[in-house]
């Protein structure tokens, strides 16, 4: 009996390390709307760097917000970013048709973060 509550003990723990946010998670589309560009990188458990490029027909205007705060749940994987300022201002550089709150839902999935409202969005580890 104790060998099988060991097992189960290390596969519990396997599965918290799993749910630790970290790492690079990149992506890119060409829309209706124009072509953009979006890399997340996770800085702690409460930070990340988000660099934005946005424009038409190659000519793409960047952007980067350094330090934006969010709130993770590694229950679920929903992450909510707090500092909606720092990426209204980095929407407002790059001069996307978006806002800061279109970005602030987020959901981990391990080997990708998906933005909520654009359709799941899918950024993948890079």
């Amino acid at each position: 009996m104790p060998q099988y509550f060991l097992v189960f003990l290390l596969l519990a723990l396997t599965g918290l390390s799993d749910a630790q946010l970290s790492g690079k998670f990149c992506g890119s589309a060409s829309t209706d709307f124009g072509d953009f560009e979006v890399e997340i990188t996770i800085t702690s458990q409460t930070t990340a760097d988000v660099a934005a490029a946005f424009g038409y027909d190659g000519e793409l205007k960047r952007g980067t917000a350094k330090g934006v705060t969010f709130v993770y749940n590694p229950s679920n994987g929903d992450i909510k970013v707090t500092d909606i300022q720092k990426l209204d201002d980095l929407i407002g550089e790059i001069s996307a048709p978006i806002s800061g709150s279109d970005l602030a839902y987020l959901k981990y999935l391990g080997d990708s973060i998906q933005i909520v409202s654009l359709g799941n969005f899918a950024l993948p580890r890079c």
